[in-house]
């Protein structure tokens, strides 16, 4: 495994998706992370970056509800511009239930390092069938 390339997503999901504007504002921790024009496409369904940042909102929302999550990056590997990883998205609601999501992530980073395009691949592991839906919602 590639360690720098395990931190990286590591770092990029925990403080875009899984904290508060306090700790990361979302507008300016996004732009760290993501090109301007970046592209997402999550089991089919395309988000553009403007989509995504309406996705986070919605995700942090859910932390603000009392959901928590946490991610564990288990494969990663980054070769020039390219970047690839598997890692498990751990979630508990805030009506006790708990959902495990296993996700298969390909992206294309820019010139700055920045993910430009994702193609992400997504099963729950443990869950409901709407708990696939998180990996999409808005």
């Amino acid at each position: 495994m590639d360690q720098d390339a395990r931190d990286f997503i590591t770092r990029m999901l925990t403080e875009v998706l899984f904290s508060d504007d306090r700790e990361h504002p979302l507008e300016l921790t996004a732009a760290r992370y993501f090109s301007p024009g970046y592209r997402q496409v999550t089991d089919g369904a395309e988000l553009d970056y403007d989509g995504f940042l309406a996705h986070a909102r919605h995700l942090r929302g859910l932390r603000e509800q009392g959901a928590t999550a946490s991610i564990e990056v288990l494969d990663a590997v980054r070769r020039g511009r390219a970047l690839a990883g598997r890692h498990i998205v751990s979630a508990a609601k805030p009506d006790g239930t708990a959902a495990e999501i296993e996700v298969y992530l390909f992206a294309t980073l820019d010139a700055d390092g920045r993910l430009l395009r994702v193609n992400e691949a997504t099963r729950v592991l443990t869950g409901t069938s709407a708990d696939a839906e998180l990996a999409r919602a808005r």
